[in-house]
């Protein structure tokens, strides 16, 4: 699935997000929010685009999902993103969907249940065999004593 988003959007999302950035910045000389919005600017720029990108990437992919009534599984690979102040960000998603398909009849097929019992020798061969498991030997240097026994 290919996606564009319109410059003027990818404008205004950058600039919330260096609003944001400016607000928190910490500069020195200047309070906190209070730093010229050139400085902050160039201190984190590069935070900044990454941001406006993500923020911008993650709501087209969103609406588009919607847009086109996509029953997606997993997440998305994103690839061959475009992106620029002033240009339009543009992105491929490749994406998985359920696949769609026709539930045959299911109702009223013929089912067989197969009864099984339970012998003796079943329930023998299974307390012995849970019996094994547990089993624990131990050897010790001296001689049986009253009310021990061998076995």
């Amino acid at each position: 699935m290919r996606v564009e988003v319109e410059a003027l959007k990818v404008d205004e999302t950058f600039e919330a997000v260096t609003k944001d950035f400016r607000r928190e910045a910490n500069l020195p000389g200047f309070r906190p929010g209070k730093a010229p919005k050139e400085m902050v600017l160039r201190k984190y720029e590069k935070d900044i685009q990454e941001e406006t990108k993500r923020k911008l990437i993650a709501e087209a992919y969103r609406q588009a999902v919607e847009e086109q009534k996509l029953d997606v599984l997993g997440h998305p690979d994103i690839e061959e993103i475009q992106f620029g102040r002033g240009q339009p960000l543009q992105f491929a998603a490749t994406i998985e969907t359920a696949p769609e398909f026709e539930l045959p009849e299911y109702k009223g097929l013929p089912v067989r249940r197969e009864l099984q019992t339970v012998t003796d020798a079943d329930m023998d061969r299974a307390l012995n065999l849970l019996r094994e498991q547990r089993v624990s030997f131990k050897t010790v240097e001296r001689a049986v004593q009253q009310g021990e026994s061998r076995w």
